[in-house]
């Protein structure tokens, strides 16, 4: 079986999540190779905090994951997160094509209202899951647009995966190919006790990373193959952002739970 699976008949279901990235870097920034601080101002005014915008079709785990970061403007103080959920015409659960017309909306939209000290990295967050030959046909838009394609093989729960594991998944892959992504989530959730908790999840980015990239593999069309995804790219450039305030909500987090325990 291919490890980039795609359904060759049947019609496609429609398309879950986008994630879509705005990051703040102005000519100082990249000078330097670091994020300024929120107290840096240039001209007549404050730099804009970097913007991430999560577009989603409605996945739970995926937007839990990105909610720790919107959720606590106090540690990411150069952090603006926002969600966008349906297109234009107020429709939900778009396809890939779907997908990418909106990314596209959202990164006209910012350009026409940015500062010229401000550089859009925009980025799209996908599962492969059966949407193989859509992605491949919406991979030439994305680059002549400057838009980045992060897949994931077979779902997003194989990013939650390596942020807790090393090794590739020891998961049975069914015969019936359409299968592999639900079988996979079960699967996770047994395997890890008491499930994974994508709100959790970010506490372990380091990690996730490292996981991640170590087993990353592209078929010839430059596609992950199963059990690989590039999160790991779209999460090194969130991480480099936000790794003092994970810190810093790690602390509060065992904190409350010293304080909890004491009061037992």
């Amino acid at each position: 079986m291919s490890n980039s699976y795609q359904k060759s008949s049947g019609k496609q279901a429609l398309r879950k999540p986008i994630a879509v990235v705005r990051e703040t870097e102005t000519p100082r920034e990249a000078a330097i190779g670091k994020v300024v601080s929120p107290a840096y101002t240039k001209g007549e005014g404050t730099l804009d905090p970097s913007l991430f915008i999560i577009v989603s079709g409605g996945e739970v785990r995926e937007r839990d994951y990105f909610n720790f970061f919107k959720n606590r403007r106090r540690s990411f103080p150069r952090i603006v997160v926002e969600f966008i959920d349906k297109n234009q015409r107020g429709v939900g659960g778009l396809g890939v094509a779907q997908l990418v017309e909106v990314a596209l909306q959202v990164k006209q939209q910012k350009e026409e209202s940015k500062s010229d000290d401000v550089l859009d990295s925009i980025s799209i967050v996908t599962d492969l899951d059966h949407f193989y030959p859509e992605i491949i046909a919406n991979l030439p838009v994305c680059k002549a647009n400057n838009v980045e394609l992060i897949i994931s093989n077979p779902c997003f729960e194989i990013w939650l995966y390596y942020s807790y594991y090393r090794e590739r998944p020891d998961f049975v892959v069914p015969e019936d190919e359409s299968k592999i992504s639900s079988r996979f989530k079960k699967y996770l959730g047994d395997k890890h006790k008491g499930g994974v908790d994508p709100r959790k999840a970010p506490f372990s980015i380091a990690g996730a990373i490292e996981n991640s990239a170590a087993n990353y593999l592209l078929d010839e069309r430059g596609i992950p193959i199963l059990f690989s995804t590039q999160m790991h790219l779209l999460a090194s450039k969130l991480y480099e952002l936000t790794k003092e305030g994970i810190e810093k909500e790690r602390q509060a987090v065992e904190q409350r739970r010293e304080k909890y325990m004491r009061g037992k």
